[in-house]
């Protein structure tokens, strides 16, 4: 896989790397099938030379909507578990002591990348998370009001929050 094309009203509009395939297929969730073992690697400021990459065993995510002064305002929600498949540090601190260290390079990654990935499909106009579905069984009146431009709206207006929260499961090999 190269990556996805997206498409608007059956035109291809624009494609995602592998990297933002990825990132999306995690929040996609049942939509997209499942994400097998992903892998993702962080760094820390030890001059760069502190790297550690994580293997999940486990991924998850959850959409939700909320009705704000400013429109609806869409939250991705991602979990996972990951074991730590490698792992070096410059310094000589051990992977369990730079455990929190990891795990907030690794959300912060993940939030990153998604929401990058979920900025382009806006910018495509292509809804492939299928947010406004999520609006019309949640709020069917405020559905009515903007469905008929549903992918301007996408495109130009939509508010979008991803969160990840992980676990650290094991340490490896790295222990």
């Amino acid at each position: 896989m190269q990556g996805l094309m997206l498409f608007r009203q059956g035109k291809m509009k624009s494609t995602l790397n592998l990297e933002e395939s990825r990132s999306l297929a995690w929040a996609a969730g049942p939509i997209a099938g499942h994400l097998t073992m992903p892998l993702y690697s962080v760094s820390w400021n030890d001059n760069g030379k502190g790297r550690a990459s994580a293997l999940f065993l486990s991924n998850k995510s959850k959409k939700t909507v909320k009705i704000t002064s400013k429109g609806p305002t869409f939250h991705v929600k991602l979990k996972g578990s990951a074991s730590i498949h490698y792992f070096k540090d410059s310094l000589g601190r051990s992977a369990e002591t730079l455990a929190p260290v990891i795990k907030q390079k690794l959300q912060e990654k993940i939030e990153a990348e998604v929401l990058n990935s979920l900025r382009a499909t806006q910018k495509a106009g292509a809804d492939i998370l299928q947010l406004g579905m999520l609006l019309e069984w949640n709020y069917p009146d405020e559905w009515k009001k903007i469905r008929e431009r549903w992918e301007d709206y996408y495109a130009s207006e939509v508010q979008i929050k991803v969160t990840a929260d992980i676990k650290i499961a094991d340490f490896g090999s790295e222990k």
